[in-house]
């Protein structure tokens, strides 16, 4: 395998260029869970959370997540993910009584069959924390429908032991870039 070295014509951190990745943090989750989703209220998804510590106070913090799972209600096209700082939302302004944040699942989705089609989110944020305390980010969801719903993170609702009854992985992941 090729060696590749950075010239950047200093030493330390502060000498890299703009736009360097600085560290990268992450968490992935495999194991299977329910999350009930609170009608209208942000629910943070378990286990989903990373720790970051950032080098410098002007750093961008680029937030990647991926959820693969089923809602076991109807209403699951109402549904919304987010990114959480401690216990900010990072999402879409508030826009009247519409649920808001950064990106709802692809739907996968089959209207009839809340029990073996699962859905899936990939969305990305970046943030500016002007911190160089640890900060925690989570996966949030918040759910646009009047009665409680459950996402079953990792598998499918019914989750039966066939092949049509998938099952996946969630992660986070939050990288420092040098402004």
């Amino acid at each position: 395998m090729a060696l590749t070295k950075l010239n950047f014509g200093g030493s330390g951190l502060s000498s890299l260029p703009s736009g360097s990745v600085i560290q990268t943090q992450k968490t992935v989750v495999s194991t299977t869970d329910t999350i009930t989703m609170t009608s209208y209220q942000v629910v943070d998804m378990t286990g989903l959370s990373v720790n970051i510590t950032p080098k410098f106070s002007n750093s961008i913090i680029f937030l990647t997540g991926q959820v693969f799972g089923e809602v076991s209600a109807n209403g699951a096209h109402n549904v919304n993910f987010m990114f959480r700082r401690g216990s900010t939302d990072l999402k879409a302004p508030v826009a009247g009584n519409r649920n808001v944040g950064i990106m709802a699942p692809s739907m996968s989705f089959y209207h009839t069959d809340y029990a073996s089609t699962p859905e899936t989110v990939f969305y990305a944020h970046h943030d500016e924390p002007n911190s160089t305390s640890q900060i925690t980010y989570k996966i949030a969801v918040q759910s646009g429908i009047s009665t409680n719903a459950v996402w079953h993170l990792n598998k499918t609702a019914t989750d039966t032991d066939n092949s049509a009854f998938e099952r996946g992985i969630s992660f986070i992941m939050a990288q420092e870039i040098k402004v």
